[in-house]
């Protein structure tokens, strides 16, 4: 198991949940690889390390490959709780080395995104008493989100420490309620069909994986294709339409991502996230969208 790497500077959007985001901060940690972005290139941090704070969040501890960001490596499911509630989870390994953390509080359900974590190499703000080593979005609280997983078993267990206090455990395996499995092959029948966003808007997906859709005044085009892993999930592309910019990304940049489906009861799901493939911003577009099962 190797550690992971998160940019130091994060922009994020969430579509189906209307999760808009900011950047933050933060530094290399002591005697470790210096944080990189999505392209590969060093980042530049604001605030020299202090030896003076002791390191107490370590990276997350996954493998890490050749693989592009935008792959996936593993894909687990469980329990996040704290001593308010508890809510369901879906950990999503990405290759080079970046993991999210999806959660929601409909464990019966699955369908409702509130939220996600990034998480990757312990980084340091200067005044901070403590590193971290993510971000949660939307409330842009920052995170150290420890985590050991067996995709084979399925296993999954963990702690998160936020900044603002909160702590909470990690625990499972499987998707709450799914029979998802992550080492079957994807089919392009899971995810076609019409799918109904929790902002509630639509895409309709075709049976070779097109799509197209709106968000913030920008209208995309998209596509999703079966792994060629033949693992569980979807590569996902996306292309920003003329005349569009959002958050900086004009109709020239092309978004590439992932998305997931899986069944809970008598509806099918399929979580969808995007990110800027030249390496600006490591997530642009996050939606969550159910249909009936047929």
């Amino acid at each position: 198991m190797h550690p992971i790497r998160v940019p130091w500077r994060v922009t994020f959007i969430a579509a189906a949940t209307t999760l808009l985001s900011v950047a933050c901060g933060g530094g290399s940690s002591d005697g470790s690889p210096a944080a990189t972005g999505m392209s590969g290139q060093p980042q530049t941090f604001p605030h020299p390390v202090s030896q003076a704070v002791p390191r107490d969040c370590a990276a997350v501890t996954l493998d890490t490959g050749p693989s592009a960001p935008s792959a996936v490596t593993a894909v687990l499911g469980g329990l996040l709780s704290d001593d308010v509630e508890t809510r369901w989870l879906i950990f999503v390994a990405h290759g080079g080395g970046y993991a999210t953390a999806f959660y929601g509080s409909d464990v019966s359900s699955v369908a409702a995104l509130a939220g996600h974590i990034n998480a990757g190499w312990p980084w340091w703000s200067e005044g901070e008493p403590h590193w971290y080593n993510g971000i949660d979005r939307p409330g842009g609280d920052a995170a150290c989100l420890e985590v050991t997983h067996d995709a084979g078993a399925p296993a999954l267990a963990g702690t998160l420490r936020m900044r603002s206090g909160r702590s909470a455990t990690l625990e499972g395996g499987s998707i709450p309620g799914s029979s998802y499995a992550f080492d079957e092959p994807a089919r392009a029948s899971a995810a076609a069909g019409r799918w109904a966003l929790v902002d509630g808007s639509a895409i309709e997906v075709s049976d070779t994986g097109t799509f197209t859709g709106t968000f913030e005044g920008c209208a995309y085009q998209a596509q999703l294709s079966p792994a060629s892993d033949r693992k569980n999930w979807f590569r996902l592309t996306m292309q920003l339409l003329p005349h569009c910019e959002l958050l900086g990304h004009l109709s020239s940049s092309g978004l590439e991502g992932f998305a997931i489906t899986y069944s809970v009861g008598n509806a099918d799901r399929m979580l969808l996230h995007a990110m800027d493939a030249g390496g600006a911003d490591y997530g642009v577009f996050t939606a969550l969208g159910v249909r009936p099962v047929p």
